[in-house]
């Protein structure tokens, strides 16, 4: 037979003994959460990668510079600190940024913005670029395109390209006579070959 009688807390039995951690008392009332124990470095690889994406190889760079050093102080933590995955996530999307950075690079150099005659003319490899002052089109230059003169025109308005595409469809000039031309995009090239403005069109591709 037990030895204990009045099954309550509330009997002198039970006084002497201090409630138990669930007897929904605080123990300590001092006492607060566990601190986080995410490396602070695997959150900032992962925020410069992010970033990367737009910034490219200026946030890409540190992003991987940042996730090794998480990684490292991870491994050094035993167990202390989480946040490989942060950390390495972060480091791919830097990857990712230099990579995109380096593919933007390459499409602008091979296709630089045109915003003039004199850079359709540069893109097209002409040789001896100089002004046209008589020509129907006010930014015009000549140049010399596979042995051949050609007309180079650039317009800054849809407006330009119509009235230039009225008015000299088969102009002709002090310059050079010009039969053909052909259009691009806010630019046209007149030859005097049809086989010279072919390829000057599969040039500016």
């Amino acid at each position: 037979m037990s030895e204990f009688y009045g099954g309550n807390s509330g009997n002198e039995v039970f006084r002497d003994f201090s409630p138990g951690p669930h007897g929904g008392l605080d123990t300590d009332p001092d006492a607060v959460g566990a601190p986080d124990d995410i490396d602070k470095g695997a959150k900032a690889a992962l925020i410069l990668g992010l970033l990367s994406l737009v910034l490219g190889i200026v946030t890409g760079l540190p992003a991987i510079w940042v996730g090794r050093k998480s990684l490292q102080h991870i491994a050094a933590s035993e167990g202390d600190l989480r946040g490989r995955r942060l950390a390495s996530t972060g480091m791919g999307l830097g990857c990712v940024g230099i990579i995109l950075t380096g593919v933007v690079w390459v499409y602008l150099h091979q296709h630089p913005r045109l915003n003039s005659s004199v850079a359709v003319a540069n893109q097209l490899g002409c040789a001896d670029v100089q002004a046209v002052r008589n020509f129907a089109a006010s930014n015009s230059v000549t140049c010399s395109f596979r042995g051949e003169q050609v007309i180079v025109s650039w317009f800054d308005s849809q407006t330009q390209e119509d009235a230039f595409k009225k008015a000299n469809q088969h102009v002709k000039t002090e310059v050079v006579g010009l039969p053909i031309t052909v259009y691009g995009d806010s630019w046209a090239i007149s030859c005097t070959k049809a086989t010279v403005c072919a390829a000057a069109k599969q040039a500016m591709r």
